[in-house]
């Protein structure tokens, strides 16, 4: 009996240190596994990375060298025709440049010249005709035809004038009336202030 429990004893000790030794160990190398798989997922995000980033660069790189020929491609031909337009095809840069420049001071000087011309002409136009209406019509009911007319003239801020003209059987008679800023300074007939109307819209 005493043999017995010794055995039983003996069994359970080395089962307790077995299992003691199996639970020191195991949680040590599940860590050192655990490990060594984040290390792995690591290194493997940081390689897409940066093969991400050299596509990336050289992509961009590409995008910078296309746009440079181009603009080096466009300036060769905007310089090739400056010159021809210029008449200087033949000449080097430096007479080029100074080719533009002074004719650019010549324009400049023709600019200058033409300034006060200008100022008159723009005066002169203010007062000039701009508008002109023109209607011809019966205002008697006795005399056959549109033998009647009228003609308004105004310039740009609407002075002027409006000239009617009534034919009858016996006579002809005209009447000029004043203009100024749209507003006639006599009385005009329905036809008339029609035609003032007309006039000053265009």
């Amino acid at each position: 009996m005493d043999l017995l429990q010794r055995r039983e004893g003996w069994q359970s000790g080395l089962t307790r240190r077995t299992r003691n030794a199996v639970g020191e160990q195991s949680p040590q190398r599940f860590e050192s596994s655990t490990l060594r798989n984040t290390d792995e997922r690591v290194n493997n995000k940081k390689m897409n990375l940066y093969w991400i980033t050299q596509n990336i660069i050289f992509i961009l790189a590409g995008l910078v060298l296309v746009c440079l020929a181009a603009l080096a491609v466009f300036y060769v031909k905007l310089h090739k025709k400056i010159k021809m337009i210029l008449g200087g095809l033949d000449s080097d840069d430096a007479t080029f440049s100074q080719d533009i420049a002074r004719r650019l001071t010549q324009m400049e000087i023709k600019l200058e010249a033409l300034e006060p011309r200008v100022d008159l002409l723009d005066n002169s136009a203010r007062v000039s005709v701009q508008k002109v209406g023109f209607k011809r019509y019966n205002p008697f009911q006795d005399t056959g035809g549109d033998n009647s007319f009228m003609i308004s003239l105004l310039d740009k801020e609407n002075n002027g004038m409006i000239i009617s003209s009534l034919y009858t059987r016996e006579n002809s008679r005209v009447y000029a009336k004043e203009i100024t800023n749209g507003a006639p300074k006599h009385h005009l007939s329905e036809e008339e202030e029609n035609l003032l109307e007309e006039t000053k819209k265009k």
